[in-house]
C-alpha cells in the first residue's frame, strides 16, 4: 500500500496488484493489452481488469497474455471484494472514466495514474505514448498527487425510508428541474442556518475539480484542486443578484423544496440519476473525508494551468498588435492634447484630446470666506 508523504507516492512495500479501467471503445483495446502485457511481463504484477473485458476476443487474441486457452494467471477479474489489495489504479480514457473510478471506491482510493483518451482529458495529464516511463515512475514512487476532494451527498427521504441514498461525488451533485415546465423553488440551509429561497432552473454544488464541470456552465469560480472548498451555484437564477458562493469543505449544505414549490425536482450526482426530488426530501451535501489521490504529471498546480490553457483555451485570444512607429509619430491621437481633428465624414469632430491624463482644477474661492 502507498504512503502518502507530503502529497508524494511513496510506496511502503513493493506494489503488486494493478487495476486498470478503460472506458468503452476499439480504439483503446489495443494500447489495453500492451499495458496488461507490460505489467504481467515486465513488472511481473497482477493485473486487475473488470469482467466484461475479459470476454473479449481482442485480449485473447494477444498471445503473451492468453494462451492455451486460458488467459495468463496474473490477469484477474477484478470484483468489489478486492479493493482493498489494489495498490494502483491505471485509467485509460478521458474525465468521465476517472469518475467512474470514483464511483467503484466510495470510501478509501488507492493512486490512479489517468492516460488521456478522452475527448476534453482535463484530469488526465498523461499521453499514453510514453505510458512505459510514466507507469515506471508511479511504480518506482516520488511523483507529486493531488487530493482531489470530494462530496459526502445523502437523499433523506422523510416518509419512503427505503429511498435513502448515500453517494461520494467527485464532481458535483444537481438538483434541477428536469422535464418540469415551471421553476424550481429550492430552500438552501449552511450549517442549519437557512440562506435563501432560489427560483431557478437548479443548484449545483460542487468541488474544487467539478469547477471546471458542469458547475463552470453556471458562472462558478474556477477553484485550484489544492483549495479545500466547495461551491454553490444556481442553473439560470430568475434573479439579477444571485451570485455563486465558495464555502469551505466542512460547511453541511442542506437543500430541500420549498413549501410553496409549484412542482418537484430531481437530483443527480456526478451525472448519474438519483430520481425524483419530491417535497419531503432533504439532500445533505459536505466535504468528504475520502478524496481522490491523482498522479501528477508535474505538480497539483502546473498541471491544473496547463489544463486550464490546453483543454479549456483559458484567457485565449489574439494578442493586441503594437503601434507602429510612424503612426506613433503621426497620429494626433497620441498626442497628450491636439487640435481639431477632422475625420473623413466631416461630421465629427474632437477638439482638444486629453489622452490618458486627467487634471481637475479646484476653485480656490470655493474655499474662501465671503
Amino acid at each position: 500500500m502507498p504512503l502518502h508523504d507530503n502529497n508524494v507516492l511513496v510506496w511502503q512495500e513493493r506494489p503488486s496488484n494493478i487495476l486498470v479501467i478503460k472506458r468503452p471503445g476499439e480504439s483503446i483495446e489495443k494500447p489495453f493489452a500492451h499495458l496488461i502485457n507490460y505489467i504481467i511481463n515486465v513488472w511481473n504484477l497482477n493485473a486487475y481488469v473488470e469482467d466484461s473485458e475479459l470476454t473479449q476476443e481482442y485480449l485473447k487474441n494477444m498471445k503473451e497474455i492468453f494462451s492455451n486457452q486460458k488467459f495468463d494467471p496474473r490477469i484477474k477479474k477484478f470484483s468489489p471484494k478486492d479493493k482493498s489489495i489494489i495498490d494502483l489504479i491505471v485509467s485509460l480514457g478521458g474525465d468521465g472514466t476517472l469518475i467512474y473510478v470514483s464511483s467503484l471506491f466510495q470510501t478509501f482510493c488507492p493512486p490512479v495514474i489517468s492516460f488521456n483518451f478522452g475527448s476534453l482529458g482535463f484530469l488526465c495529464p498523461f499521453n499514453f505514448e510514453d505510458y512505459d516511463t510514466y507507469l515506471n515512475w508511479s511504480l518506482k514512487g516520488g511523483l507529486p498527487l493531488v487530493y482531489r476532494s470530494r462530496l459526502s451527498c445523502t437523499l433523506e427521504p422523510q416518509l419512503d425510508k427505503s429511498a435513502y441514498f448515500e453517494y461520494l461525488a467527485l464532481n458535483e451533485v444537481v438538483v434541477n428541474r428536469g422535464s418540469n415546465y415551471c421553476l424550481t423553488n429550492l430552500d438552501i440551509y449552511v450549517n442549519d442556518n437557512f440562506l435563501t429561497s432560489v427560483q431557478s432552473d437548479g443548484l449545483v454544488v460542487s468541488t474544487p475539480t467539478g469547477s471546471t464541470a458542469y458547475a463552470m456552465s453556471t458562472g462558478a469560480s474556477l477553484c485550484h484542486p489544492g483549495v479545500e472548498a466547495l461551491t454553490i451555484s444556481s442553473i439560470c437564477p430568475h434573479t439579477l443578484t444571485f451570485r455563486p458562493l465558495v464555502l469551505p469543505n466542512n460547511a453541511e449544505i442542506k437543500i430541500c423544496l420549498n413549501s410553496e414549490s409549484r412542482g418537484s425536482a430531481f437530483c443527480s450526482i456526478d451525472g448519474k440519476n438519483i430520481g425524483e426530488f419530491k417535497g419531503d426530501c432533504v439532500l445533505k451535501v459536505k466535504g468528504s473525508e475520502y478524496p481522490i489521490p491523482t498522479v501528477c504529471r508535474h505538480d497539483e498546480s502546473k498541471d491544473w494551468f496547463e489544463g486550464l490553457k490546453n483543454s479549456l483555451n483559458w484567457n485565449l485570444r489574439p494578442k493586441q498588435k503594437p503601434f507602429d512607429l510612424n503612426f506613433n509619430q503621426k497620429s494626433p491621437f497620441l498626442n497628450k492634447t491636439s487640435s481639431v481633428v477632422d475625420f473623413k465624414s466631416g461630421f465629427f469632430k474632437i477638439s482638444s484630446v486629453d489622452h490618458g491624463y486627467i487634471s481637475q482644477r479646484s476653485d480656490d474661492s470655493d474655499y474662501q470666506d465671503n
